[in-house]
């Protein structure tokens, strides 16, 4: 078997084996975004060491992942306002993960392209968490997998949006943005990926 074979291989069983952590912590419906321990294990998994967060909110999840970090890692958090993730900073501060929380404000395409063009991210990130604005989900998947490092996962909320992308009549931006973004990661070639029917809908792609 070939440097390439063994590869792929060790992507596809790492891909089964991260399905199946998802299974158990799954066993009831829920949004990723919404609990805090799946993601936490799945970093814990990929021995996750830099994480990036697409969307904050109330910086529930952030804190998930900060602790499954080790002692040098980092979670670059990103979100347009503070307005949510005001709630949230107090417990960062109590916590002694809180120190491996990056924050950034301000729009998060351009955040991932200063990483990609200022801070030579490319290929280094472990992880992605992708849980932002709706329409710009086609994007950050192409920026994430620029940043992702062979191996890396990213992990994508809201992929069915409650039903909305199996209808074509649905109105507003949100539903055919991940009506494109599934289609891509389907048919992209240069990941592992599966989607789980759970919830809200949450897709894994693993980089190979």
């Amino acid at each position: 078997m070939n440097k390439k074979d063994k590869t792929v291989c060790w992507v596809s069983r790492t891909l089964r084996l991260l399905v199946a952590v998802a299974i158990v912590f799954v066993a009831v419906p829920f949004s990723l975004g919404q609990n805090k321990d799946l993601p936490k294990e799945l970093a814990k998994m990929i021995s996750a060491e830099l994480i990036v967060e697409i969307g904050v909110f109330t910086g529930y999840v952030t804190l998930a992942l900060a602790q499954a970090l080790g002692r040098n890692g980092k979670v670059i958090a990103l979100d347009n306002t503070e307005q949510f993730v005001n709630i949230g900073k107090p417990f960062w501060l109590k916590s002694s993960a809180g120190n491996k929380i990056d924050l950034r404000i301000g729009l998060a395409l351009d955040s991932l392209q200063a990483m990609l063009e200022r801070e030579n991210m490319a290929s280094k990130v472990d992880m992605i968490f992708l849980d932002a604005d709706k329409p710009s989900y086609p994007v950050y998947y192409e920026l994430a997998l620029k940043l992702l490092r062979p191996g890396g996962l990213i992990a994508i909320d809201n992929t069915l949006f409650h039903g909305a992308v199996l209808d074509e009549s649905t109105p507003g931006d949100s539903t055919p943005a991940i009506r494109k973004l599934n289609k891509i990661v389907r048919d992209d070639t240069r990941v592992d990926m599966i989607m789980l029917p759970l919830a809200d809908g949450l897709t894994l792609a693993l980089k190979k």
